[in-house]
């Protein structure tokens, strides 16, 4: 009777370390590449899209060649480049799911759809992306200000 117990409880500690490790998402890429491009995408957005064009995402794992996704749709709106699709931005957020990632991820669809002209779009990702904002503000001032800033904008252009 006592083995029985201790087989039950063992099976439930291992089944419970299990659903945690799959449920678990992975926050940053593998591929030093794509590590590097993180920290330099905010301060050289056109240095970012060269490196990202040098790297095939054919060889990348999935996490990776997502993320890959998402940093070339950031790097080209911080480098001023009017977005014509949706097609990547979408792949991304059907990929991260709970992902930290996720609000920034929002916030760049919002981007997308901005330049696409879909401000109705635009704007219910602009919010999406402020619902999934963790509740710390130091982490997330500035994402925060961006989208108040484009939902602003947005607003404007629709009166």
């Amino acid at each position: 009777m006592r083995i029985n117990a201790m087989n039950r409880t063992l099976l439930l500690i291992i089944t419970t370390i299990a659903i945690i490790a799959c449920g678990c998402t992975r926050q940053q890429p593998s591929d030093p590449r794509l590590q590097r491009l993180t920290l330099s995408v905010d301060t050289g957005p056109q240095a970012a899209i060269d490196s990202l064009a040098a790297i095939d995402p054919a060889t990348l794992g999935d996490y990776d060649r997502h993320y890959y996704n998402f940093l070339t749709v950031k790097a080209r709106d911080k480098a001023y480049i009017v977005h014509t699709s949706d097609s990547l931005i979408l792949d991304v957020i059907n990929h991260f799911g709970l992902s930290p990632k996720m609000a920034e991820a929002l916030y760049y669809a919002g981007r997308v759809y901005s330049d696409l002209g879909d401000y109705p779009t635009a704007l219910r990702y602009f919010h999406d992306a402020l619902d999934r904002i963790s509740d710390d503000p130091e982490d997330n001032n500035i994402l925060r200000a961006s989208i108040a800033s484009q939902t602003a904008r947005l607003m404007l252009n629709l009166r």
